[in-house]
Order: C-alpha cells, then structure tokens, then sequence
C-alpha cells in the first residue's frame, strides 16, 4: 500500500457510535473511535496523528456490522442547531429553575459540579465499554492485524465544519460550566451534564460517513 494517499468509504457500525467500518481498495478495516482518551477529549488528533485500524479479512464480517447507509452531510449544521436549541429551551426553562435552587456558594457548587462530571465520565466509560463488548460478539479486534493510517478531512469544507462544531460545543461547556458555579440551578447542571456528554462524542463529526482521504503509514502490517 505505502505511503500513497486513496480514498476510503467510511461506514457507521450498526447501532454502535463507538467504530467505523473502513473499505480501502476493496478491503475492510475497523477503526475504533474509543479506545485513545486523548482522540476522545481532542477528537482533532485523528487528523493530526496515525490511527491503528484493524484489518477484517473476512468480508461477511464487515457486511454484518454495517449500518444502513444514510446521509450525514448535513450533521455539522444540525448539531449547531440542536445545541441552539439547547439553549433557547434553557432560558424558557429558567423560570421553573428558580424553584429548584440550589445554595449559592462557590465552594459548594464547584463539588457538586464536579460530581455531576464525574458521573458523566463514568456514563460514558460503561457506554463506551458496553459498545465494545458488542462489537465482540461478531468480531474480536485482538486476533487481527493491525495497520496504521492518517484520516485526512474529505475537504476545507468538512475540515472547518468539524473544526468549528468541536470549539462550539467545547465553548458551550466552559459557559455552563461558569453558569453552574456562578448562577447554578438545577436546569443549568442538567444541561451541562448533557453538553459535556455531546463534548465527548464530537469525534463523529471528525469521521462521518462518506468518501474520505486516507494514507497508510508504511506498508507492512504488524500482527496483534
């Protein structure tokens, strides 16, 4: 394969965020979205630096973890929308929150933030977890090979929209966060709770469905 650069059709795994099913000059691979912390927390880093991808030699395999082909391309301007959304139904919301107030001390509120970040966190390791052990009933990662590979952005546009959609929603976390401690109420932590868990999962938007550049580092593939 090389180093040269081709294009690789990106496919969702059926009913599992977490991996990506990959088909590179009529062969298969499974890209695992969820195994590096730092590619969760900084999804950009899958354009940035090589990814591992498993290599499926068996192509009823792949077939059965495909999810039905559907259109993405316009997933960027619905999460902005959605995230919008997310707001205007707060500030509606913020009546209602005057009910349920919580003690306004700084000190107090940072614990109870950091608690809530903390049960988010766990969340999404069992999710991520249950998602994994699924994918293992069809297939298991650990006895195939494995080959590394750059995923480039299938173009400026797609590169801006993930670029964008990722410092969005981190931007809407470092508001409600200071929201939480400085004016918190109880809608003002559900929505951070739900922005910090839609934070961890941006790296969708970083590889969507869809034809995309790809380049292998190296040529040889180096068993597990």
């Amino acid at each position: 394969m090389g180093d040269r650069q081709m294009n690789c059709k990106v496919q969702g795994a059926f009913k599992n965020l977490r991996y990506r099913i990959l088909t590179i000059d009529g062969e298969g691979y499974i890209l695992d979205t969820g195994s590096s912390f730092w590619k969760i927390v900084f999804p950009l880093f899958f354009w940035m630096f090589p990814n591992a991808v498993f290599k499926v030699d068996d192509p009823n395999i792949t077939e059965k973890l495909k999810s039905p082909e559907v259109n993405q391309t316009k997933t960027g301007h619905s999460s902005i929308l959605g995230a919008g959304v997310g707001i205007f139904l707060a500030t509606l919301l913020k009546s209602l929150a005057d009910y349920f107030a919580l003690p306004d001390t700084p000190l107090i509120n940072s614990v109870i933030l950091g608690i809530l970040v903390l049960i988010v966190l766990v969340l999404f390791a069992f999710l991520n977890h249950k998602l994994k052990k699924k994918l293992y009933r069809t297939v298991n990662l650990e006895e195939l090979s494995i080959d590394k590979l750059w995923i480039r952005p299938k173009s400026f546009k797609h590169f801006l929209q993930g670029l964008l959609t990722y410092l969005f929603v981190l931007l809407l976390n470092t508001v409600f966060f200071y929201l939480s401690i400085a004016y918190p109420d109880v809608v003002t932590l559900f929505f951070t709770m739900v922005i910090l868990f839609a934070l961890l999962y941006t790296n969708i938007f970083i590889t969507p469905v869809g034809i995309t550049p790809v380049k292998f580092k190296g040529g040889k593939r180096t068993a597990v």
